[in-house]
């Protein structure tokens, strides 16, 4: 039995972003594996100015 997910792809589709990370810790919050599309996502959880560090 094989699991596919129809909805993956590796490239960004609308309303479908590729995968990316916020995290938080030690006071400190990263965003990290910033796939496509996933800066307009990251916005919902957090201004820009509240990211400590990214690629």
């Amino acid at each position: 039995m094989a699991l596919v997910d129809e909805d993956a792809a590796p490239y960004a589709r609308p309303d479908n972003a590729c995968s990316g990370y916020p995290v938080t810790g030690s006071g400190a919050r990263v965003w990290m594996d910033a796939g496509s599309g996933t800066l307009a996502q990251l916005q919902r959880h957090a201004r820009l100015d509240e990211v400590d560090a990214g690629p």
